[in-house]
């Protein structure tokens, strides 16, 4: 997610929706000339919004934050149970291995610096199997 990260979402909020308001800007624009935007008008167009979001974005050392966003299937053994411990009885599941997928959502936030380093940040889990609708930060 260029140029926005979920920390600077939560501080400023209006930033959340900068690439639906993208979107809706190229939309407007289409209907204001009366017919679609030609490929270079809408890089034209995004370009000139990519460039204000910076500004607002860019730190006092040059340096912009951005979200990698990984989305994984985990293909996996696994065993479920529950057991009442007082009488050991089996309340859940049969314990018996079980070949399962997981969906995993991973997020790391980027810092690219003018003179074109990149520090990489840790990788988090930010949703698994879709508990959390995705946890998305940026729409």
């Amino acid at each position: 997610v260029p140029l926005l990260t979920r920390d600077g979402v939560e501080q400023t909020p209006a930033l959340r929706h900068s690439y639906r308001n993208m979107g809706e800007h190229l939309e407007k624009k289409a209907i204001e000339l009366e017919r679609d935007l030609s490929f270079g008008e809408g890089f034209k167009e995004i370009n000139q919004h990519a460039i204000k979001l910076r500004q607002k974005r860019q730190k006092s050392n040059g340096s912009v934050e951005s979200t990698v966003v990984a989305q994984v299937s985990i293909q996996c053994l696994e065993r479920f149970s529950v057991t009442d411990k007082s009488t050991g009885k089996v309340l859940q599941g049969d314990g018996k291995e079980n070949q399962v997928q997981h969906l995993v959502r991973f997020e790391m936030v980027v810092s690219a610096y003018p003179d074109g380093t990149i520090d990489n940040g840790n990788w988090q889990i930010t949703d698994w199997d879709d508990l959390l609708d995705g946890n998305v930060f940026f729409f």
